[in-house]
């Protein structure tokens, strides 16, 4: 039985497929090898001399830095090796590596084992009205807020039984609830992207029916959500507010019902693999993995998008130091140049000067990686503007593929294990308290209590409170008419 394996021709490290005991006598490619130490499964040992601060190469690309002498037989690990992540990372497109001609596998079109191209491949799928695919045929039921979790959970269950016929029948691939404790105390970008993601789920193809279950008080309420869906089918996409009914799980089953007896309509057809969107996510990662699962779905994903799907690759962070394996098999120099356009990175500011800022990046370690600045582009241009000082947290994007033309748009107090959007901004005071800047409204920091709507015709400040306005000089009013609507009281003081 194999108890290693050697992945790239020009690898200087071989894993071990089981636990290799110190003394074991090796052969690969011909040659003895003796290991010095015990190799636990899935590890690495050398199989060749390597010297301090040459490159380890496995699966023919470089995964790290030598940090001592290591001999062959040598077990690598995190006490010789380093990452290779450190400093400025300029990316070109280089589609053929010069350096490791080998390194780069083939594309499948060009691969004679793999069948030819140009054949049409389908898949059984579900074609909707709206012209989109999906691969499966369920109920969802999508609560707008938390607080109806529960709701949608009894209305699920509930249905399994009442619409048993089509699950037996599989007309129906299954009944699904989706709680989820979003919907209300939200604001700004947190608030938009819980709506975006509700509409996308609403909108669905992998979805026959959907029943849109809402409170009635909550921030994004149904009649809020639909705002975002754009048109939809009827038929498929039911609503059902919980405030306005005697008895929602009662009349939750009746439109769920109603969605089973429309989606049991649909039938599986053949559908051309171009329409295929695959998302790809890890499982958890161990030492075979890499060797394993990884190799047989990235063969997948070549074998797809040649055809002309897609597959989403997530867990972005766990590719780091090996994009550009993948950035240098883009199809065009243009597509390359899209590939990283707009990031958004956070770190902190460590100089100002003039407009301009330099900052730590914590993708970098929270180390400065470069003698330059970026220019600072508050987006309330000259109206709240303001520098942010040494220590502030900030985000900078990137328009384009270099690091140097990186231009900073948010700021923000505190440390941040996300990069903040910068779609909106935040001015803070000095007691900590924070007004949230967005395109349609500023919001202020006792949670949403002030309502500052800048629109294109009028300026509105709504308060639910007191609203006081004072001024060490004059206060001026100057319009076409001012209306004063006070229905307790109304005071005038002098001096």
């Amino acid at each position: 039985m194999r108890n290693f394996v050697k992945i790239h021709p020009r690898d200087m490290a071989a894993v071990a497929l089981s636990s290799l005991p110190a003394g074991s006598v090796l052969e690969v490619d011909g040659e003895k090898i003796i290991l010095s130490s015990d190799i636990p499964q899935g590890h690495k040992f050398a199989l060749r001399d390597i010297s301090e601060g040459e490159k380890i190469l496995k699966y023919g690309s470089p995964i790290g830095i030598a940090t001592r002498a290591i001999k062959k037989g040598d077990w690598i690990h995190t006490h010789n090796m380093k990452t290779a992540l450190d400093g400025i990372v300029s990316y070109s497109y280089e589609p053929a590596d010069a350096s490791f001609p080998e390194v780069n596998m083939p594309f499948p079109e060009n691969d004679a084992s793999f069948p030819e191209a140009g054949t049409r491949r389908t898949f059984q799928g579900y074609r909707r009205k709206d012209g989109r695919a999906g691969v499966r045929n369920e109920i969802w039921i999508l609560p707008t807020v938390g607080c109806v979790n529960n709701v949608a959970t009894a209305i699920e269950r509930r249905s399994q039984q009442l619409c048993s016929r089509h699950l037996v029948k599989g007309t129906i691939d299954a009944i699904a609830a989706f709680p989820h404790p979003y919907g209300c105390s939200q604001m700004g970008q947190d608030q938009e992207n819980t709506r975006k993601i509700l509409a996308d789920l609403i909108r669905h193809p992998n979805a026959g029916g959907v029943l849109v279950l809402g409170l009635g008080c909550e921030n994004s309420n149904i009649e809020v959500l639909k705002t975002y869906l754009g048109e939809y089918d009827e038929e498929r996409v039911r609503f059902l507010t919980a405030q306005e009914t005697e008895d929602e799980i009662e009349d939750g089953l009746k439109l769920v019902e109603e969605l089973a007896e429309y989606a049991s309509r649909f039938e599986r057809e053949p559908i051309s693999c171009s329409e295929l969107i695959v998302g790809m996510k890890c499982g958890g990662s161990d030492g075979l993995s890499g060797i394993t699962a990884n190799p047989t779905v990235g063969v997948f994903s070549d074998r797809l998008i040649t055809r002309g799907g897609t597959t989403i690759l997530t867990e972005v962070p766990e590719m780091f130091g090996a994009e550009t394996l993948l950035m240098n098999r883009c199809e065009s120099r243009e597509l390359f140049q899209e590939s990283f356009t707009g990031l958004g990175l956070s770190g902190t500011v460590t100089a100002v000067r003039n407009e301009q800022v330099k900052v730590a990046l914590d993708i970098d370690g929270g180390r400065e990686t470069g003698d330059y600045y970026y220019d600072w582009y508050p987006v309330t241009g000259n109206a709240l503007y303001a520098m942010p000082e040494t220590g502030a947290r900030v985000e900078v994007c990137f328009g384009s593929r270099d690091e140097r033309e990186g231009v900073g748009l948010d700021s923000f107090l505190g440390s941040s294990d996300q990069n903040s959007p910068y779609q909106h901004r935040r001015l803070y005071a000095a007691n900590g308290n924070f007004a949230h800047l967005f395109d349609s409204s500023i919001e202020f920091a006792d949670g949403g209590q002030y309502d500052l709507c800048l629109n294109d015709g009028s300026i509105s400040l709504d308060h639910v409170r007191n609203l006081s306005i004072s001024a060490g000089g004059a206060v001026q009013l100057k319009a076409a008419g001012i209306t004063v609507n006070a229905p307790d009281e109304l005071s005038f003081y002098y001096g």
